[in-house]
C-alpha cells in the first residue's frame, strides 16, 4: 500500500459577499463561507484505503448556507524513490545513461551537454482519474 498525507479537510459554501474579488483560474473562498468542522477517518480494507468524511450537520443545515457546498479533503500520495527513474544523458556519450541515484543536474563541459530526465510510475492513478492539480519541486545545489 502506498503512503499518503492528508491535510485537515474543510468545506465551503457558495456565498460570495458583495465586492469580493476573484481571479480566473484561481479558487478564492471568502472567510465567511469556510468551515473546518469536518472530521476525517480512514479504514484499510483488502489493501484499499477508504476515507470517511463527516461534515458538521449544524453547519450544513444553517439557514444562511448557500448551496452547492464543496468539501475538500486534500490527499497526497507519497511516491517512494523506487518509483522514480532519473538517468542523465550526455552529448559526449550518446549510447550511455548516468545512474539512477536520485541525482539530477545539467551543464556543459567541453561541449559535453548533460541533461537529466525524470520518469514517474503513474500506474497507481486510475485510468479515468481527473487530476485537479499537481506540483513538483526540484532544488539545484552546487557542491
Amino acid at each position: 500500500m502506498s503512503d499518503y498525507i492528508t491535510l485537515k479537510p474543510y468545506m465551503y459554501d457558495s456565498y460570495v459577499p458583495e465586492g469580493f474579488k476573484t481571479a480566473e483560474g484561481i479558487t478564492s473562498v471568502p472567510e465567511e463561507a469556510i468551515s473546518y468542522d469536518v472530521s476525517l477517518t480512514y479504514q484499510i480494507i483488502d489493501n484499499e484505503l477508504f476515507l470517511h468524511l463527516a461534515p458538521n450537520k449544524k453547519w450544513l443545515e444553517d439557514s444562511n448556507r448557500v448551496y452547492p457546498i464543496t468539501i475538500d479533503p486534500t490527499i497526497v500520495r507519497i511516491q517512494s524513490s523506487d518509483d522514480v527513474e532519473d538517468p542523465n544523458i550526455r552529448r559526449g556519450f550518446p549510447t550511455q545513461t548516468g545512474g539512477n541515484d536520485l541525482e539530477i543536474g545539467g551543464g556543459a563541459s567541453s561541449g559535453n551537454v548533460i541533461r537529466s530526465l525524470l520518469k514517474f510510475d503513474l500506474s497507481a492513478i486510475p485510468v479515468n482519474a481527473s487530476i485537479e492539480s499537481s506540483s513538483l519541486n526540484l532544488w539545484f545545489f552546487i557542491y
